[in-house]
This record gives structure tokens, sequence and C-alpha cells, in this order.
């Protein structure tokens, strides 16, 4: 019996499987786009506490999203049968380098689409609304100055949280870019040096391995 529910599983399984090619938390934790992202968003105080910050990534994000989605298409038609088997065989830890780039375009686009939709609901101010509603008030001036307080800050950090989203994935273009000039170094490699067969007995195999460790271990975002 199909219930209304049954496709979740599924779902999960695939942002599974994304997040551990990704390289979890602390792959976001370290990326240098994430840094950025903070330090951009804490120096633009004066974006994040005014109402109306959401008029941007609705303006900028659709064609950026539009821009990743294509670089992704373009990323998967590139190089033959050979060189994607190539990738394909190529890891670091437990994911291949062909998944890295993949999970890299991924997850600039999940963050896009994230920081799109936070800017629609923030544009409805429901958690400035929300909170007036729990505390069965509708006139803010019947709030004592404790709960105005409180107020304030909480809808602040939740600006600052959809302008983050924003900054960061501004900066996932440029990660996007980074990917697809890596991807153009590992093609060159890989056609000066084409595919290894036997890396116990070729030097010039082992010479091409070590090259192509290195590069994937540059990471993808």
């Amino acid at each position: 019996m199909i219930t209304l529910f049954s496709s979740y599983p599924d779902v999960w399984d695939i942002f599974k499987r994304y997040w551990n090619s990704y390289g979890g938390v602390r792959s976001f934790a370290k990326s240098p786009y994430f840094h950025i992202s903070l330090l951009i968003t804490s120096i633009s105080f004066s974006i994040w506490t005014k109402s109306g910050w959401w008029d941007l990534p609705t303006s900028i994000l659709p064609n950026l999203i539009g821009f990743s989605l294509g670089g992704y298409a373009v990323w998967l038609s590139f190089g033959n049968d050979k060189f994607r088997a190539w990738l394909c065989k190529s890891r670091k830890s437990n994911v291949t380098a062909f998944m890295q780039v993949n999970s890299a375009f991924v997850h600039f686009i999940i963050i896009q689409i994230l920081a799109l939709s936070y800017a629609i609901v923030a544009k409805s101010l429901p958690l400035f609304h929300a909170i007036y509603l729990l505390n069965g008030r509708h006139d803010p001036s019947a709030l004592n100055i404790w709960t105005h307080k409180a107020i304030f800050i909480s809808v602040r950090f939740g600006w600052f949280i959809g302008v983050l989203l924003f900054v960061y994935a501004v900066l996932s273009g440029l990660a996007a870019t980074i990917a697809v000039f890596r991807f153009s170094y590992w093609l060159e490699i890989f056609i000066k040096n084409g595919a290894p067969k036997k890396p116990k007995k070729s030097k010039h195999v082992k010479k091409f391995k070590c090259i192509s460790r290195r590069t994937i271990a540059l990471g993808v975002v």
C-alpha cells in the first residue's frame, strides 16, 4: 500500500549520500568560503539589522542558481568514458574524485536554494509576528522592555542567518569556478599520461598516481 510519506526514506538516503560525499560537518566547518562568508556578514551589519535585506537574495539568487545548474550540466558532459571511469576509481578516503566534484556542485546549489527559500519566508516576517502571538499580545506597546529586547535580538539573529546564507551562496559560485578549474587540471593530466593499467610494474604509472593523489588531496569546496 502506497502511503503519503513512502518516498521520504529515499529522499533522506540520497541527501545522506550527498552529505557524506561532501565531507559532513567537518568539511563544512573547515570551508574557507564559509569562513569568509561569516566575516563578510559580520561586517555588513547595516544590512541584516534592517528589514528589506531579503530583496538582495530574491533578486540575485534565481540567476545564480541557473548558472550553477548550467555549470553542473557542463561538468557532467566533459571528458570521455575512460576519464570518468578513472575519476570513479581515484579516491580520497572513501569518496571517489568523481563524487567529490559532484557533491561540490550539489552543495552550492542546495545552499543557494536554501538561501532563496529563507529570504522568501523572511519577507513575510513570520518570526516577528510569531513571537508576539506566542506572548498573546497583538499590541507591541503592551509588552515589557525585556520582552522587547528578546524579540529584537531573536529577529536580528534570524536576519543574520539569512544574510549569511546569501553571502555563502554567492561565494559558492567561486567554489564552483575552482571546482571546474580543478576538473580541467585532472583532465589535462589524464590526457598527457593516460589511464594507469598496471600500477605495480610501471614507474610511469606510479608517477601518475602520485600526481593524481596530490590533485585529489586539494579538496573540492
